[in-house]
């Protein structure tokens, strides 16, 4: 069992953990500002130069350079509603998105929650249920619970080989003292401790009965049988959709962007982007760009 000032300080530590990361993520995200500003600027020289010189590809060292010309579109700011518009009438509707800005979104979805009494707001709820519902329509994963499951029951308990030590500890105590009494040696302070012996044995013989009630054991095909009932449950019923959260999900983590749902297995995780839900996968973009290549 973790003391409370155990887990005070595992809290610490990886308190400090997280704040080394988050500094160590500032520093290289800035890095990599600078790196990608260094690299436009000399793509841009060697853009520049490879035209000027009507140079349109070379090879050095293994890597062909080469100059791709591509065509970049966007709208200003204040004409976009005009651009989406003309694009609809001309028949071109489906290269228009709409998209929510990620900042104002996570707020929303912040205030839905706080409304809500802390539950998650239907619409969130149904992400959480459909991908869910994804996780057990999968055989791989299916076959990777019960795996675990199985792995977990043929795992040692360490609990009661500890508990077990400590009674016998406790019953050579009580034969010795038992000996001492034998011998003639009782007095208050052998009786008190007489006493304290008995309520050791009781407490660690209850506790070692516990143990192996905690651990009941079932075969693999009862495990899959009861993980298959979960397919066809009717999401569209409000208990069987918690029964599936209670039961498969382990957190959920709210982010400006996107949801991540972390299940109750190992390695179990799914990212849902808000945005995705909501739009479709951005057309293709047209660029003037340099390209380069390995060679063979």
């Amino acid at each position: 069992m973790v003391k409370p000032m155990e887990v005070t300080d595992m809290m610490y530590d990886l308190a400090e953990q997280l704040k080394n990361l988050r500094d160590e993520k500032k520093k290289a995200e800035q890095r990599v500002k600078d790196i990608n500003a260094a690299l436009d600027d000399v793509e841009y020289r060697l853009a520049t130069m490879m035209a000027d010189t009507e140079t349109q590809n070379f090879t050095r060292a293994g890597t062909m350079f080469s100059l791709t010309h591509k065509t970049r579109a966007s709208a200003t700011a204040d004409r976009k509603d005009e651009l989406y518009a003309a694009l609809k009438s001309e028949g071109y509707g489906d290269l228009v998105y709409e998209t929510v800005n990620a900042n104002s979104l996570s707020a929303f979805v912040n205030e839905q929650i706080t409304e809500n009494d802390e539950e998650l707001p239907e619409w969130l709820e149904d992400l959480v249920v459909r991908e869910t519902m994804k996780l057990i329509q999968d055989d791989a994963v299916i076959d990777k619970i019960v795996q675990l499951v199985m792995d977990v029951q043929n795992q040692e308990n360490t609990t009661i080989p500890l508990l077990e030590k400590q009674l016998r500890e406790v019953n050579k105590k009580l034969d010795n003292l038992m000996k001492a009494i034998e011998d003639g040696l009782y007095t208050r302070t052998t009786k008190e401790r007489l006493e304290a012996l008995e309520i050791q044995k009781d407490e660690l013989t209850a506790k070692i009965a516990d143990e192996k009630l905690k651990k009941p054991s079932f075969n693999e095909d009862f495990i899959r049988f009861w993980l298959l009932k979960f397919r066809k449950f009717d999401i569209s019923q409000k208990k069987q959709r918690k029964a599936l959260i209670e039961i498969f999900v382990n957190a959920i983590f709210l982010y400006d962007d996107r949801m991540l749902i972390t299940f109750n297995y190992k390695d179990g995780a799914q990212t849902v982007r808000f945005e995705d839900t909501l739009t479709a996968d951005s057309a293709e973009e047209k660029s003037l760009d340099l390209s380069s290549s390995a060679g063979p």
